[in-house]
């Protein structure tokens, strides 16, 4: 993901994990490397 048009979005990460509200503490997604990382805000 190198540009703002490939942030994940809400909607996106609650279908990736199982967590919700209250516990849900990642809003969107504005990096990824593939099987190593993520950066998310």
């Amino acid at each position: 993901m190198n540009s703002t048009d490939d942030v994940i979005d809400i909607g996106r990460i609650m279908e990736m994990i199982p967590h919700r509200y209250p516990f849900l503490m990642v809003d969107r997604v504005v990096d990824v490397v593939a099987d190593q990382s993520a950066v998310g805000i």
